[in-house]
This record gives C-alpha cells, structure tokens and sequence, in this order.
C-alpha cells in the first residue's frame, strides 16, 4: 500500500514538474521576444506616473515563475532603484544548461539519518520495520541530502610547478600594479609584497584573508611600510651627516 501511495505521489510531482517546465519555457521564450531576444539575470524597474492617483508606479514587470522580486524603492523613479527582478532557477545550478554548459562533475554522497544495528523497528499495521537484508535488524536510516565536492588527485610536483607558475605571474601583477600607481599618484604602492601571498609556496607562510586586509587596511590608514623604511632611513642619514 505504501509502495503505491509513493508511485501515485512521484507520478503526480514528474507531471507537475513537466508542466512547470513548460510554463517556463514559454515564459522565458516571450520575455525574450519582448526585449529583443535579451537575457539579463538582473532587470531594475520600470515606472510611470499614474496621472489618475498622482503617483508613480510600476510597469512591465518580469513574469513571476522566472524572476524574483527583491527590495524596495523608498522614492520610485528618482535616483539608483534598489529594487530590482533576479532571474532565478528550479533545479541545481549544474542541471541547468543555461547557466552550466555540461552538468557539473561532482561527487556525490548521501547523507543519511538513522541506525542500521540496535534500532527499534516500531509497530505498524500495515507493514513490518524496513529490515536490512545482509544482517536482518530493523534499519531507521533516512536520506536527508546529498553532499557533493570536487576531488582533484594531482602529483606533487606537478602541483608545485603550477603553483610556482601561478606565483610569478601574481608577482608580475602586482609590479605592474604598483609601477601604474606610483606614476599616477606619485607615493608608494599601499600593498607590499607577499599581499597576494606571491612569494610563498607553503600554505602554513601564507597570509590568511583577515590578515591581508588587516594589512591593507593599516597600510591605508597609516603610513605604508615603505614610506616608514624610507623615512628612517633618511632619518639615520641625516643624523649621519650632522655636526
């Protein structure tokens, strides 16, 4: 009886999950056409002014089943809307071929609730507690979600090489970065070396995020460390050179 109940149910969310696919379909098919075969994630709103109720409001807005709406504007049509229509799906990111063109490669675990040894199988009327066939107990394990990453098993000096590669170009980055802004501005780059963890290769020398930030940000607010060499150095300098 359970067992028929479940195929009712599954039968009856596959006809509603078809038709709701259809639906969309044909929505995003007639937005599209109505904006010149545009697709956007993001629509801001649209107003005019209701010279019936002396007021603004909204028009055109984008159907419902593809776009959420979010936010509010406190005064319409005057300045930046903070309102704005997100584009949004029904299924995993990586089984919708608009945004990913092959689905994802991850790998998948379930994870599960419950015991398979010592459980209580309860009493029922209808049918007997789910048993597990290697062992016999009662099984009370229930798939609660799926847990999906990416392994990647790579050699380690071929992750070193790479990792090498990567930190020339972050160094050739920020040289070039710095070089444009002590042109412009005429004073020292903020940021110092090591800032996007360029010269390291060991993780455990690396500069964690709240410790770059925490850097960047004493770096702006005070003198850079540069700036603070320099000065001491001129500093030793002078007094060098004094009577």
């Amino acid at each position: 009886m359970d067992r028929e109940l479940m195929e009712i149910y599954n039968s009856q969310a596959d006809a509603i999950s078809r038709e709701s696919q259809s639906q969309r379909k044909q929505a995003k098919r007639d937005w599209k056409a109505k904006n010149n075969n545009e697709a956007r994630q993001i629509y801001p709103p649209k107003y005019f002014m209701d010279e019936r109720l002396g007021c603004m409001r909204e028009s055109e807005k984008p159907p419902e089943i593809l776009f959420e709406e979010l936010g509010w504007d406190r005064t319409p049509g005057q300045g930046a809307p903070e309102k704005h229509y997100r584009a949004f799906t029904d299924r995993e990111l990586e089984k919708d071929p608009e945004i990913m063109s092959k689905e994802s490669e991850f790998n998948c675990y379930n994870i599960k609730r419950g015991q398979t040894r010592g459980a209580s199988g309860g009493f029922s009327l209808f049918s007997g507690p789910k048993k597990d066939l290697l062992t016999g107990e009662a099984d009370t394990t229930q798939n609660m979600g799926i847990f999906k990453a990416l392994i990647t098993v790579a050699h380690k000096d071929t992750h070193q090489e790479k990792h090498l590669f990567l930190m020339r170009k972050l160094t050739t980055i920020r040289q070039k970065l710095a070089t444009i802004y002590e042109n412009h501005f005429k004073k020292s780059f903020p940021l110092p070396p090591g800032f996007f963890c360029e010269n390291t290769i060991e993780a455990s020398k690396s500069m964690t995020a709240a410790q770059r930030e925490r850097a960047y940000s004493d770096d702006i607010k005070g003198q850079t460390m540069i700036e603070k060499n320099n000065s001491e150095r001129l500093e030793r300098l002078s007094q060098k050179s004094g009577p």
